[in-house]
């Protein structure tokens, strides 16, 4: 029995981490409101960061960002917690977020999100 079980916990693990390997947990939302979009970031689980330098948009550099940003063990900013970004934009427009997030236990690969900002 012992060992069906280890073989079940086993299979069980690589499920989940099959499951979560096509999630992205960092997944920005986007509000856009009076020609600025605001783009946040919802980390929950302590330890969850972006990288200020992983973190780029089409629609150029963010006119704010968070003012608690943290120097990791490299000297590179990191933002964890709520992040928002915001951006001056137009409506009709589509834009792409890329970013990197980093988990307690590992870093994940690089992410980008397109958004399509509807007119009124």
């Amino acid at each position: 029995m012992k060992v069906r079980f280890l073989t079940l916990s086993v299979l069980s693990m690589m499920a989940t981490s099959l499951f979560a390997f096509g999630r992205d947990i960092f997944k920005p939302t986007a509000e856009f409101a009076e020609g600025v979009v605001t783009v946040t970031f919802m980390m929950d689980d302590p330890g969850m960061h972006i990288y200020e330098d992983m973190l780029s948009c089409t629609l150029g550099e963010p006119t704010s960002k968070p003012l608690d940003g943290h120097l990791d063990a490299d000297g590179r900013v990191t933002f964890g917690g709520m992040a928002a970004f915001t951006y001056a934009a137009t409506a009709g427009k589509s834009f792409t977020i890329s970013y990197q997030g980093c988990d307690a236990e590992m870093c994940h690969m690089p992410k980008d999100t397109t958004f399509t900002i509807l007119p009124d």
